[in-house]
Parts: C-alpha cells; structure tokens; sequence
C-alpha cells in the first residue's frame, strides 16, 4: 500500500481524504457546498455583479413590515452596506412625505409599553435605545401599576412581597411608587 493512498496526512497541498474528495489548504480558496474549490476573490466579484436592490425599495420594504424609527431604519439601511448620506437624505425625504414619524411612534410606543406593565424608567431607557432623543412624556401612573399589581401579583403579595417589589422595580418602576401601592392595596384588604 502507497504512503499516501486514500489517507489524509494534513500536510496541505493535494492531499486526499478517505472519502476522495481533494483538499487544498491555499489560503486564496474557500469551500462552497462541501464539493466545490472557489478562488476568495472569484466569490466577491460574482457577489458583487448580483443588482442590489435601490435604497428607496429597502426601506419601504423595511417600513411595510412594521413602523420603525428613524434611527432604526438608519441603523438597518446601513447594516445592508447603504451609503450614509445617501440614508440621511432619504430618512429626511421620508420624514417630510409622513411614512416616518418618530413622535407619533413613540407615542405609540410608550401606550404599548405602558398596557404591558413597564414603568416610566424602562419605557425611558428603550424609548431612547430605539429612537434616540425623542420628545415624549413618561410618567409613572399610580392607578395603571395598582391595575398591574392587582392582575399579576395578587396571589403572591403577602408571603412574597419582596419578590414583588423587586419584580416591579426590574419592570422600570420607582420604589416609592411600589411602596404606595402595596400599601394601599394591603390597607384595601385589610378592611
């Protein structure tokens, strides 16, 4: 039996597998669909010949799937290798026809939020994660957590009240808020 026959030394240049298959280890070349050797630059020059789609029929492409922010629109038009300016100047013309509208949108956003049971705090931080620096107004509302609290937690208030508390302020509420409402939900019971 030959040195080399049908056994894979690693050694690099035409070395044969058991199953037959020819591997060459050059740095130049990739693998594609495990059977066929392609040159690297072959790869980017046949990925780049491919027509892209126009940067108008990408975002309304984005926007027909959902409403989305300014900034998160710029974020997924750049991530697809979109010239900046080319977003900026489109986001503006957008902006101006009405398909985007970050105040209504995070407007939308926080009554959303809000029907969840998500506190002004965290509202705040993902309102500003998503948008930015929008304008909207965020208060905590004594009435909507006592609705929460009372739909949640009811169950659990008197021997897990510290579980709670804590779930409510990981929620984005204030503690002192917490407090007020659990009291006046145990001074309700009470009587």
């Amino acid at each position: 039996m030959p040195a080399n026959s049908g056994c894979f030394d690693g050694s690099g240049v035409g070395d044969e597998p058991s199953n037959g298959l020819v591997i060459n280890c050059l740095p130049d070349y990739k693998i594609l669909d495990k059977t066929i050797l392609f040159k690297e630059a072959d790869l980017k020059a046949e990925s780049q010949k491919k027509p892209r789609q126009s940067i108008q029929t990408k975002a309304y492409a984005c926007l027909a799937r959902r409403a989305l922010f300014s900034k998160e629109l710029f974020t997924k038009l750049k991530e697809k290798g979109y010239p900046e300016k080319e977003i900026a100047a489109l986001v503006k013309q957008l902006t101006e026809r009405g398909w985007l509208n970050d105040q209504d949108l995070a407007q939308r956003y926080v009554e959303s939020q809000r029907r969840k049971g998500v506190g002004a705090r965290l509202i705040a931080l993902k309102l500003k994660d998503r948008a930015g620096e929008v304008a909207c107004q965020i208060e905590d509302s004594e009435e909507e957590l006592l609705v929460f609290v009372k739909k949640r937690y009811l169950k659990d208030l008197p021997e897990k009240k510290s579980k709670v508390i804590g779930a409510l302020m990981r929620r984005g509420h204030s503690y002192d808020l917490i407090k007020k409402v659990l009291t006046n939900i145990d001074s309700t019971y009470e009587e």
